[in-house]
């Protein structure tokens, strides 16, 4: 058998490895098989002791090895170029002090489960997250709650649209999204601080605007509407402990209006042109492609952004 493959992995010494404990043994490798036939890559040392980092790349891994679950002082965890299309959904909660995800060229697009994202540390400790090539078509609404991570890339997938509570990740600094066919962004991303946003390679749809009337606002909004406004508006913790899926669903598909305040789909729709921020570096095109899809909480707010926006173009 012939393996190809980069491993960098430190930790403690672990017994079901059955790895020598000798002084004498700097560093143990131990390849193999696990009991359902997947490649297991575990490395040892004696001089870093720490389990700080984790690397298996080019090994056509299918499944991650539940034995990595033990490394509890794991920061960085590479895990390019494989076959994953799933994570443990005890990751987070098993590594502790993980802060960056290096999952470039898997197939976590095509497995469906996220559910690794919101369990255990990884909304609080984790800062980077690296997506790129994994077969995406929706980005889940669960990836809103990294509510620290700074840098997102999730480069040549195949998304054609992106979470509309994108600026509930208000930490998001750097975020990267070249190579897709998104016709616009969600209209949270205003709300976002970003220092740098590459959007290169582009499909950009042109998006018609409707008319927008004083009559489109004569209604009344449903008590859920109101409810879910309320929760985001004071940013109450919630989570499947506390509110049944259906509910969380509908807070996570909430829009923002210009001034802010969330929306939801009965509120009217359009598409403005995104600038960012005056010290935001913007990679793409023609910056006179970008559209952010907003609905407006009032006549006033649209009325604003009309006379804003639409005259120049």
């Amino acid at each position: 058998m012939k393996i190809i493959c980069t491993v960098e992995v430190s930790d403690r010494n672990l017994p079901s490895l059955n790895l020598p404990s000798k002084k004498s043994v700097r560093s143990s490798l131990a390849i193999g098989k696990s009991g359902d036939k997947e490649l297991y890559i575990l490395h040892q040392t004696n001089q870093n002791g720490s389990g700080k980092k984790y690397k298996i790349n080019n090994a056509n891994v299918r499944t991650l090895d539940n034995r990595i679950l033990r490394l509890r002082n794991l920061c960085v965890l590479y895990l390019e170029n494989n076959e994953l299309t799933t994570l443990p959904e005890q990751l987070g909660s098993s590594l502790p002090k993980l802060t960056e995800m290096h999952l470039r060229d898997n197939s976590l697009g095509l497995g469906g489960n996220w559910k690794w994202i919101v369990n255990g540390n990884l909304q609080k400790q984790l800062k980077l997250l690296d997506l790129r090539s994994n077969k995406i078509s929706v980005l889940p609404d669960k990836l809103v709650k990294l509510a620290n991570l700074v840098t997102l890339n999730v480069d040549d997938n195949r998304l054609e649209s992106l979470p509309n509570a994108l600026g509930y990740m208000r930490s998001l600094r750097f975020f990267t999204a070249s190579k897709n066919q998104i016709s616009y962004l969600p209209g949270s991303i205003k709300l976002l601080r970003l220092e740098c946003l590459d959007l290169s390679h582009y499909v950009f749809c042109e998006k018609l605007n409707k008319k927008v009337t004083a009559k489109d606002f004569l209604f009344v909004p449903p008590l859920v509407d109101i409810a879910a406004a309320c929760v985001i508006t004071k940013r109450l913790y919630f989570s499947e402990a506390t509110l049944p899926q259906t509910l969380i669903d509908h807070l996570e598909s909430a829009s923002f209006c210009v001034c802010g305040k969330p929306c939801f789909s009965q509120q009217p729709e359009s598409y403005i042109p995104y600038r960012g921020l005056c010290d935001c570096i913007i990679t793409t095109v023609n910056r006179r492609d970008f559209k952010i899809s907003v609905r407006y909480c009032s006549f006033q707010c649209y009325s604003k952004e009309e006379r804003l926006f639409f005259p120049q173009y």
